[in-house]
């Protein structure tokens, strides 16, 4: 799953969505695969709205 986030490495290519996610078939899961994505990939802090201790998956 994490390696899906970002299939390529040498191109801007990144996938999210609840496919890829331990909460698949949900818009959940396509919510937390978002925020991982932005996490890390973007260096984007989380949402103060967010708390660090919500799961957000694999």
């Amino acid at each position: 799953m994490p390696r899906m986030r970002r299939p390529l490495h040498d191109a801007n290519l990144y996938v999210c969505g609840d496919a890829y996610s331990t909460g698949q078939r949900w818009v959940y899961g396509a919510l937390t695969q978002a925020e991982l994505m932005l996490e890390e990939h973007f260096g984007l802090p989380r949402p103060t709205w967010l708390p660090p201790s919500v799961y957000l998956g694999a």
